[in-house]
């Protein structure tokens, strides 16, 4: 068979147990096909694929059966039988049996000895279904063929034939013969026709198409062809070496089902797989070994460049030639990197194609290079666990392969060190010897021979390099051996083996081989600082900080002999990248914080999952808020997990973190500031003030500092960057600073801010501004996004006021406005200091965050199942009981359900929500982030944890628990409908890898029945026998609410209010909807006013909140209605004036509202209502734009400032008198 035609099947029949029978038989389709290139008029039927028995054209039957060990003389028989009743309807066909293996030793007798003919003959006389006379039957046993074919003979007279009627080359016409393969197997499953003009149009498409230029300009060098077929040293595949197609040719890889299987299922919903990994992961193996299975190689491509816009549509182009062959299209890139950068530009180009895209990644380079748009894509992380190893060792051994016969897999996976990584372990299995250890032995050979020194140098650095990230090219490596001789010798003879040679750079040959030159190359007296001074003199600029950090993360290198060495380089940087640097090494000390104190924060994480790190993240930060956690800790230091936890704070290293090493960077270097660079004077200057270093040329610096602002060259967010920064270390300075520039200030900020008026004292600031009129897009943030500049600006103040003019409808004022605020500035503002310590929580959850959706799909799962199996397990216990069924104990697993409460709390307290991510520590892919940072999934874990943790506590024997529980249980109850709606969603964009969307049926059914029950036990405290207890609760409910109703409909009887029947729960609050007719469409003020009247007599709360719904003659005008809560109605009790105004600003009604009034579920577009309701809007438009227009007219204009904001406002306004006119217009 060819190979690569067998994923066909694989692909179209996943888990079908007979793949090579049913390419046997469509291969034998095809043979029969080419007979009609020479009878054009014959018609081929092809029925079925698992089923198939026969082919047949004009005049021949065809039976095909592949066996492994030859076809019997029973299936023979039955093949005669069900030809004999084709020949007795027609005696003009002929029959051809056709097998891959020799027939039956019976069979031949038959077929040539007249006495077993005869016998057989007998036999099926008495056969009551054919109806053949004894010279019938001869005839007929003389018109059967008998073809022995294997499936390569099939495949050669296929492809020589189509050769000898196309005239096309070998290898077209393998091309030719795949398609007509794909092709046969849909038309098969159909049960379709084959026609000559069928085949002529296939066999025509794919000529054409690779006769074409772009055809036969294999994509211009920027992608090729996947070649299987390159002779390649097995032994390199063992050695450590980068993984070629060739290897995965010569079938020397282990095949990783797990992995691939993953791949396999992710391609099922997108047409993006991200292999992500780690350096010696096995990620090339992967990518080329599930190509090899799953693709075919005549369509399968790997990209080698990708770095500008001219490659993405050059490359759209050769795809798209393509796919006009018709066969399934699979593209690679091996390795991302620099030079394949923009490959989320040319999926999003190519997503509406057919193409699945397949790329490798590492960890570090996934980070740097996953800027993507929006496309779909999935990522698989593969590792090594200590159950693959052993898989891998016993495949190993078979191969004899396997260098010390007396080790096993496991001895050989203890013996690694971490990580695993499986190009470590498959070295130490087939060598015998650590890789480390090979390249010694290597290093010590490379001495002996010529030009050992230079060779040694430029494995030295191009080592490192790699090690740190960045690529030297063939310049920078000339500068740094200063060779006077041709470098070309030397370098081919270091390539394939240590370093790798691509067009333009050098790289080391593989990260893991790169890290361990970088130890062996460094071990004796050359300090790996001393070959990183040497590298970095001939670095661009734009690698330098990526250089500097890695170096400082990456290798043990003493960070502040790295800051001595370095200072002059670091000196000469811009401002910008200073400040760059300072977030990288600020970073950098956080990591190595982290990975001094890993005992500890690993002993936390066990106690109680995430939540435990971020108390122990408050207790240990190097700089907390005042507030902190201290009182916390002080108040539940004798309560639950916490004394345990602070005792676990205790243990901690104190080393330095990421202040040390900012205050010892800024200290070495003291960067010159300069003038114009407001934002990241400001930002250093914060710096400063965090690390605690004071400036030493200070007075110099106030010099240039204390200026006066030039507002034509100067953003808004960069000055008050600066201002807070410069408040921040020394509020001298910024007063003086203040003192000169204040008054222009203020008229600056009214423009920016659009605030018509702004009043400073020596305490506070209040802005006034008319919302209406604002640029800004949300209405109700309008003062919060203002006030986060004002207090960057002026931090020093107590209190910070908005005041809003905002009138409504008709002038009414509202009693409470979103945009009307008084601030304390500590609430005002995170500070950056709160954003510092958010970075420093995160790194130091970042080792427990869940890297790959297969993983967190997996918690999820596993949570949720349990949660079921508890559920379920504690229902029918209560319904046993009420039925008078005493459970026994031996039909229940009390010590197993037990265990299943144990896990499901400790799952919910390592539930993995880290809320908004910081894209600076932590870019995981977006199916990852999506779940780890929602909202909807981290308010369900919360409730049901509290209400399972109550629980726990209850049937210990604290009654008390109950109601709280209950409480928190019906709360997560009421998030299931949202929770579920997540997933759905989630699951459209990424494979259900567990089949979670089966568990959302039972997951509410038992959620529902357990609380009725628990209800009806616990609350309820029903202790009678009774055959259905959730009906009954149930029944107790609806009486409950139908006198709850009919208390509101005695008190506003009135034939124009309608009161639903029913209501609405949701979260523990209970909508009931109110219809009620309005004299005309816009008058429902009036009547709802006196409807609240009613209602407010009613002594208690019934309702928490009441939807009342206008309606016109009877009709629903429009979508909106009012929401009011009862404490508001209630208050017009005691003043009937006491009116929220703003709950006559109409809101949209919601489906589940309207579902309650059936009545009026249409609205009724009529055009009278529509007409008659505009034009008393616009009336009230008119009249209020006019007035808003005086308003504006009478502001000061006593600057620039001030004038360009009156034209700002005028031009808004005209832009609402044209909508009222065109409003006017459409009436």
């Amino acid at each position: 068979m060819i190979e690569s035609i067998k994923s066909l099947f694989l692909r179209r029949f996943h888990g079908a147990s007979s793949i090579n029978g049913f390419y046997y038989q469509i291969v034998n389709s095809v043979l029969i096909s080419c007979d009609l290139f020479k009878d054009k008029n014959a018609i081929l039927t092809l029925e079925g694929i698992e089923d198939i028995d026969y082919a047949k054209s004009n005049s021949l039957y065809i039976q095909v059966k592949y066996r492994k060990n030859g076809l019997s003389w029973t299936e023979f028989i039955k093949i005669l039988k069900g030809f004999a009743q084709i020949y007795e309807v027609d005696k003009y066909r002929t029959f051809q049996i056709i097998t891959n293996k020799n027939f039956a030793s019976s069979i031949m007798e038959f077929n040539n000895n007249q006495k077993k003919r005869n016998k057989t003959k007998k036999n099926f006389i008495n056969n009551p279904k054919v109806n053949l006379t004894s010279d019938e039957y001869d005839d007929f046993f003389n018109l059967i063929d008998y073809r022995i074919f294997s499936i390569d003979k099939l495949e050669e007279k296929i492809i020589n034939s189509i050769i000898v009627e196309w005239n096309c080359l070998k290898e077209t016409s393998i091309l030719i013969y795949k398609k007509l393969i794909t092709d046969y197997i849909e038309i098969a499953i159909n049960r379709g026709n084959v026609d000559y003009q069928l085949l002529n149009s296939i066999c025509n498409n794919i000529l054409e198409v690779t006769s074409t230029e772009e055809y036969n300009a294999f994509g211009k060098g920027l992608i090729e062809r996947i070649n299987w077929n390159k002779t390649g040293s097995a032994d390199s595949f063992y050695l450590g070496k980068i993984t070629q197609p060739e290897h995965i040719g010569q079938n020397l890889d282990i095949r990783r089902e797990k992995w691939l299987n993953i791949i396999f299922e992710s391609f099922k919903k997108t047409k993006t797989t991200i292999i992500k990994a780690s350096s010696g992961q096995g990620k090339s193996a992967l990518l080329y070994r599930y190509s090899k299975d799953n693709g075919i190689e005549e369509t399968t491509y790997i990209i080698r460049r990708l770095k500008d816009e001219t490659d993405i549509v050059n490359i759209e182009r050769y795809l798209t030639t393509i796919l006009k062959i018709g066969l399934p299209l699979l593209v690679l890139i091996d390795n991302l990197d620099n030079n394949t950068k923009l490959w989320s530009k040319l999926i999003a180009r190519c997503e509406s194609q057919n193409i699945n895209f397949l790329i490798s990644v590492r960890e570090e380079q996934w980070y740097k290079y996953s800027k993507y748009s929006d496309i779909r894509f999935e990522i698989v992380s593969p590792f090594l666990d200590i159950d693959e190893a052993k898989e891998i060792f016993d495949l190993l051994k078979n191969r004899k392969l396997i260098r010390n016969q007396n080790s096993s897999g496991l001895e050989i996976f203890d013996f690694l060190g971490e990580p695993k990584l499986l190009i470590e372990f498959m070295f130490l299995c087939t060598q015998g010897q650590m890789l480390e250890e090979k390249l010694k032995d290597q290093l010590a050979e490379l001495s002996k021979l010529n030009k050992t020194s230079t060779k040694i140098k430029i494995i030295r650095y191009v080592s490192l390099a790699s090690v740190v990230g960045i690529e030297l090219t063939f310049k920078q490596i000339r500068n740094l051996i200063d060779l006077n001789e041709d470098i070309q010798e030397i370098i081919e003879s270091l390539k394939n083996e240590y370093i790798e040679v691509n067009d333009k750079t050098i790289s080391g040959f593989h990260l893991v081989r790169s890290k361990h030159l970088v130890v062996l190359l460094h071990s004796n007296y050359l300090p790996i600082i001393e070959t990183a001074k040497e590298l970095i003199q001939f670095l661009d600029s734009n690698q330098l900080q990526t250089f500097f950090s890695n170096l400082i993360i990456e290798l043990n290198i003493n960070y502040y002999d790295f800051l001595y060495e370095f200072r002059n380089i670091i000196d000469k940087l811009p401002l910008d990248k200073i400040i760059e640097l300072i977030n990288a090494v600020y970073k950098a000390g956080i990591h190595n914080y982290v990975q001094q104190n890993k005992q500890m924060i690993n002993e936390a994480y066990d106690l109680i999952g995430f939540s435990a790190l971020s108390l122990l993240a408050y207790e240990i930060m190097p700089k907390r808020e005042e507030s902190g956690f201290d009182s916390i800790f002080e108040k539940l230091s004798k309560q639950g997990h916490f004394p345990k936890l602070k005792e676990i704070s205790q243990k901690e290293n104190k080393v330095d973190s990421g202040i040390e090493y900012v205050k010892k960077l800024i200290e070495v270097i003291e960067p010159e500031i300069r003038l114009i660079d407001y934002k990241n004077i400001g930002i250093f200057l914060n710096w400063c003030n965090y690390v605690n270093y004071e400036i030493t040329n200070l007075d110099k610096m106030k010099e240039e500092i204390i200026f006066k602002i030039n507002y034509e060259n100067i953003e808004i967010e960069d000055l008050c960057r600066f201002t807070f920064g410069l408040f921040c270390y020394d509020d001298i300075v910024y007063h003086q600073f203040m003192e000169i520039n204040e008054v222009e200030l203020l008229d600056f900020l009214k423009l920016e801010l659009e605030c018509y008026k702004i009043e400073l004292t020596s305490n506070e600031i209040t802005i006034h501004f008319i919302p209406i009129l604002s640029s800004y897009p949300d209405i109700t943030d309008q003062a919060v996004i203002r006030l986060e500049k004002i207090y960057m600006l002026f931090p020093y103040l107590k209190k910070y006021n908005s005041k809003p003019k905002e009138e409504l409808f008709e002038g009414l004022k509202p009693s409470v406005s979103n945009n009307e605020k008084m601030m304390n500035p500590k609430y005002l503002l995170p500070s950056i200091d709160k954003k510092r310590n958010s970075d420093f929580l995160l790194i130091l959850e970042l080792p427990k965050i869940p890297k790959t959706s297969y993983d967190i799909q997996k918690y999820w799962y596993d949570l949720r199942s349990k949660s079921i199996t508890f559920m379920s397990f504690y229902s029918d216990f209560i319904i046993r009981d009420y039925k008078g069924l005493n459970p026994k104990r031996e039909e229940f697993d009390y010590a197993g359900i037990g265990q299943i409460l144990i896990d499901i709390i400790f799952l919910l307290e390592h539930s993995p929500y880290i809320g908004k991510i910081n894209k600076d520590i932590i870019n995981l892919h977006k199916s990852v982030e999506i779940i780890i940072s929602s909202k909807i999934l981290n308010d369900w874990s919360t409730s049901i944890l509290n209400y399972y943790g109550q629980f726990s506590q209850f049937a210990n024997g604290k009654s008390d628990q109950i109601k709280l529980c209950l409480h928190n249980f019906k709360d997560a109850i009421n998030y299931l409908s949202e929770f579920h709606y997540f997933f759905d969603n989630y699951f459209q964009s990424t494979p259900d890898y567990f089949n979670q969307d089966s568990l959302k049926i039972s997951e509410l059914k038992f959620s529902n029945d357990l609380y009725d029950l628990l209800e009806l036990k616990f609350i309820e405290k029903f202790d009678k026998l009774i055959d259905n207890p959730i009906k009954y609760i149930q029944n107790i409910r609806v009486k409950r609410r139908k006198e709850k109703i009919k208390v509101i409909m005695n008190q506003i009887s009135n034939k124009n209010i309608f009161v639903s029947d029913n209501y609405l729960e949701d979260k523990h609050l209970t909508y009931l909807p109110i219809v009620y007719e309005c004299s005309k469409p816009l008058s429902f003020p009036t009547e709802l006013s006196n409807l609240l009247l009613k209602l407010s007599i009613i002594e208690e709360e019934i309702f928490h909140y009441y939807w009342f719904i206008p309606v016109y003659k009877g009709k629903r005008y429009n979508e909106f209605g009012n929401l009011i809560s009862t404490s508001t109605i209630m208050k017009l009790k005691a003043d009937p004036n006491d009116y929220r105004w703003e709950s006559f600003m109409p809101q949209v009604v919601p489906e589940n509202i309207i579902a309650l009034i059936p009545d009026y579920k249409t609205i009724v577009n009529n055009k009278v209502y529509d007409s008659y309701a505009n034009i008393e809007a616009i009336k009230a438009n008119d009249s209020f734009l006019t007035n808003l227009e005086l308003f504006v007219s009478n502001l000061p204009e006593a600057n620039k400032f001030e004038k360009l904001l009156k034209e700002k406002y005028f031009g808004k306004i005209n832009e609402m008198k044209q909508e009222i006119l065109n409003s006017q217009l459409s009436i």
